[in-house]
């Protein structure tokens, strides 16, 4: 299930920010993997993309279509594993260790290890009187 709508069908304006967008992130990572990375062949290749798919999608005609539908399938695919995999990370990082860390210092919310007890049920003292239904914490 996904909480985000694709728009295969953009308009001629959207084409020609994607064109410039397509441009600039592909040009910077051609840049770094020449400049930090030292893979000139890898640099170059993104840099043909950008000028292919980036000029296409600066003209705002259909022939930028392929490379719309391509770029905006990838994120979409890339997107929703990300976003799962950052789910499951804060999970276990916040929800678990807070887990553990209540476990270890002995906190007991739920009440369940009272082993004198016959019943796990509390005896909660009958309201009277409005003023607890005015101010309820």
């Amino acid at each position: 299930m996904s909480f985000l709508t694709v728009n295969w069908r953009p308009t001629s304006r959207q084409l020609r920010l994607f064109g410039l967008s397509v441009i600039v992130i592909l040009g910077g990572v051609g840049a770094l993997l020449l400049l930090h990375h030292n893979l000139p062949t890898a640099a170059y290749v993104c840099w043909t993309i950008a000028a292919v798919v980036g000029l296409l999608g600066l003209t705002g005609t259909r022939a930028a279509l392929p490379g719309y539908w391509a770029f905006t399938a990838v994120g979409f695919i890339l997107g929703n594993i990300l976003s799962r995999l950052l789910l499951v990370l804060v999970y276990f990082l916040a929800v678990t260790s807070m887990a553990l860390i209540m476990k270890l210092i002995g906190r007991d919310r739920l009440r369940i290890k009272r082993r004198d007890a016959r019943t796990h049920w509390l005896d909660v003292p009958a309201i009277t009187g409005k003023d607890p239904y005015q101010r309820q914490s």
